[in-house]
């Protein structure tokens, strides 16, 4: 019997699911029981504008017993067409963790930008489902600079770089990054951070992960230009 694992667009764009159904066992001669299973994969990769997250190009599903790794495969998401496959044989039957990693390039490499684990049954000659769901690594923004000022009628460029929890950069999408000013008339923020000065005072200016939900601000203070000086109003 096979197990098939199907990775699903999410209604929101939030997170995505593996669902893994059948597991198989390898088939025992005379009174000699079976002791492993296999699994078979499927994996269906959203459009482009829907893979969460954007910019992951391979997903790496590992079989682990405690610590150790049983069986490790990445998969790059193909070219042309929306499924990829892979399999594994010879699992042992018991409980095993079922880890998966979703990474930037095709080759599973860089900070992973999605995962999940969770503890899965094999079971000789029969079948089981289960679901697992991955969730963005994304943990905290670093905004720079970090106490931006600007004068007004005048921009300041503001950059964000997304943290995992050990402090890893995670890349993203600019299609998943948005900014927001908390007063849009002390200061108005376009959507690729650059922060314009309506009038003196201060406000924050916010990132947001549309995919993750995490956000960052930094306080930006408008300053009033006056022949050449910069006056600071409190």
């Amino acid at each position: 019997m096979n197990r098939a694992s199907r990775l699903l667009r999410p209604a929101l764009g939030a997170s995505f699911a593996i669902l893994l159904s059948g597991c198989g066992g390898s088939g025992g001669t005379g009174t000699t029981a079976a002791t492993t299973g296999r699994a078979n994969l499927t994996i269906d990769w959203p459009v482009a504008t829907r893979l969460v997250p954007v910019a992951s190009n391979s997903i790496t599903v590992s079989f682990l017993s405690g610590t150790e790794v049983l069986q490790s495969k990445t998969v790059a998401k193909p070219e042309e067409g929306e499924s990829s496959t892979v399999s594994f044989t010879d699992l042992p039957a018991g409980t095993l963790r079922l880890k998966a990693e979703a990474f930037p390039t095709a080759g599973g490499t860089g900070t992973a930008q999605a995962s999940a684990s969770q503890n899965v049954t094999i079971v000789a000659d029969s079948s089981v489902e289960l679901a697992i769901t991955m969730a963005p690594n994304i943990r905290s923004f670093s905004i720079a600079p970090e106490s931006p000022t600007v004068v007004a009628g005048e921009s300041v460029s503001l950059s964000a770089v997304a943290k995992n929890a050990s402090g890893a950069t995670v890349l993203t999408s600019s299609s998943t990054v948005g900014w927001s000013s908390g007063d849009t008339s002390i200061a108005t923020v376009a959507a690729n951070g650059v922060v314009t000065g309506v009038k003196a005072g201060t406000t924050q200016i916010t990132v947001t992960d549309s995919e993750s939900g995490v956000t960052g601000s930094v306080t930006l203070t408008v300053a009033i230009g006056t022949g050449g000086a910069v006056v600071i109003v409190d």
